[in-house]
């Protein structure tokens, strides 16, 4: 690790994650990327998108 900050090899990412106050408004509703902001090194994207296919749907 300490060969790889010094040779500046390493890379990093930062894991950042936003989930919105409001996500529905009326007959609008974000689901998916547009409702969350996810590093892809989560990889909960898609599933989190599939959660709020679900949601959306039940409330429906």
């Amino acid at each position: 690790m300490q060969i790889a900050i010094k040779d500046r090899s390493l890379i990093g990412a930062p894991v950042n994650e936003y989930i919105p106050n409001i996500l529905s408004k009326g007959r609008i509703a974000m689901i998916g990327d547009a409702a969350h902001t996810m590093s892809p090194m989560s990889g909960a994207g898609f599933n989190d998108s599939l959660d709020d296919t679900v949601a959306i749907m039940d409330a429906i």
